[in-house]
């Protein structure tokens, strides 16, 4: 592919993102300018990271893999005294962190350890003060036992000051016909810190990549090619979840519907935004067919069939998808040119109109976001350890940072590790 079709498949693409169309208002182009660079030396020489931004505008790091502490930096990317032990050392109380969040109008932080299987709660100091023990059953109450199963497993995703939980169940155990309960998808609950289920906050989307077929002798997954995909995901405060799906056939092709909902399940807002509309190529598709093979009682007709009729006619782009504590949403699309060395970014506020969209490299995935700022984890190469960049965003032109070829942000911002 020679240099003027990519520009031009490039072109088409922010095309699609920046035009006005039945689907999406136009959007004004923001710049990104990189104002504070956190190096991978500050950071502890990590990879991969579980970062956050606090109410009072600190960034809280914690280590996904490893024995790092967690630790914290203020505005400046200044290191602050904040540091809580992890991993199976005696003083350490937190084992294996995989989400960090804050209960909503305080300073409190909580922490998901799922080695240790518990909710661990600490002060603005950095000093643990109560531990919160998975509970072993998630139950309804007996009144509600016809409504929801039992589970025997969970995933926090918000912590309440009215000591209850948003959570993921898991490990269904149907102990009595529950009518009332939906089982054609996952279901975020609202559940006491005991665990006794409260209400269903909302259904989760279904994500179209994967068909699983399950028989005896059979346990396979098998990856659709640029399935529908959607993700999901909750603000730090647990205040907001956020869905964005892409549109699964041609009528829909071009968009991708996001939707915020409230801790109680509201709808605060349902909107559309433009992607490229690219049609999935029939060899892919052929391909995948052609390598099919029986699985258990599955026939491989059967399973062709069944990979045809979820197949989608169009890509997806939907790369990343970010709930932000100021109420802003952000989603990440990948570029329409496999060779792009950029992928967009679109804001929105807190009603779901549009703030604007930025191109950042696509060696940088947004962890962190206000209205005006995206916060993002910056890996240079393969199996090197990552870096954080602030961005402040500026509607206006300015000089573009150095970004293509997964450099630093720019040399002459970058203050010195």
């Amino acid at each position: 592919m020679d240099r003027m079709t990519i520009r031009t498949l490039r072109m088409t693409a922010l095309g699609f993102v920046l035009s006005s169309s039945a689907h999406a208002q136009a959007m004004r182009k923001l710049t990104p300018v990189p104002e504070v660079r956190i190096g991978a030396q500050q950071l502890g020489a990590q990879r991969e990271m579980i970062v956050a931004l606090s109410p009072d505008g600190r960034l809280v790091v914690a280590p996904r893999f490893g024995n790092m502490p967690i630790i914290a930096f203020d505005s400046l990317g200044k290191q602050l005294p904040l540091k809580i032990l992890v991993g199976g050392g005696n003083s350490a109380e937190i084992l294996s962190p995989v989400r960090l969040g804050w209960i909503a109008g305080t300073q409190t932080m909580w922490v998901a350890d799922q080695g240790y299987r518990q909710i661990v709660l600490v002060d603005s100091s950095g000093k643990v003060f109560k531990t919160i023990e998975n509970p072993s059953w998630i139950h309804p109450s007996w009144a509600e036992r016809r409504k929801f199963p039992v589970f025997a497993s969970m995933q926090a995703f918000g912590v309440y000051k009215d000591e209850t939980m948003l959570l993921l169940p898991g490990r269904e155990r149907a102990l009595l016909d529950t009518p009332g309960y939906d089982r054609s998808g996952q279901h975020l609950l609202r559940a006491t810190w005991s665990g006794g289920i409260q209400r269903s906050v909302t259904m989760l989307p279904d994500d179209r990549e994967r068909l699983v077929f399950r028989a005896k002798g059979c346990d396979r997954a098998v990856t659709l090619p640029f399935g529908a995909h959607a993700l999901w995901t909750v603000s730090s405060d647990g205040s907001r979840i956020v869905t964005a799906t892409s549109g699964a056939s041609g009528a829909d092709s071009g968009v991708v519907r996001v939707t915020s909902i409230g801790e109680r399940g509201d709808t605060i807002f349902s909107r559309t935004i433009a992607q490229p509309a690219v049609r999935v190529p029939q060899t892919t598709v052929d391909n995948v067919l052609a390598t099919q093979r029986a699985c258990g009682s599955f026939t491989p007709e059967a399973i062709r069939d069944s990979i045809s009729r979820r197949v989608t006619p169009f890509k997806s782009f939907i790369a990343e998808l970010l709930a932000s504590g100021d109420q802003t949403t952000w989603v990440t699309l990948h570029a329409a040119a496999d060779t792009s060395t950029e992928r967009t970014t679109i804001g929105l506020d807190e009603r779901g109109e549009i703030i604007g969209a930025v191109s950042l490299p696509a060696n940088e995935m947004v962890v962190a976001a206000d209205r005006s700022h995206l916060w993002t984890t910056q890996v240079p190469r393969a199996r090197m350890p990552a870096a954080i960049v602030r961005y402040r965003l500026d509607a206006i032109a300015a000089p573009q940072p150095r970004s293509g070829r997964g450099g630093s942000p720019s040399n002459t911002s970058r203050p010195p590790e």
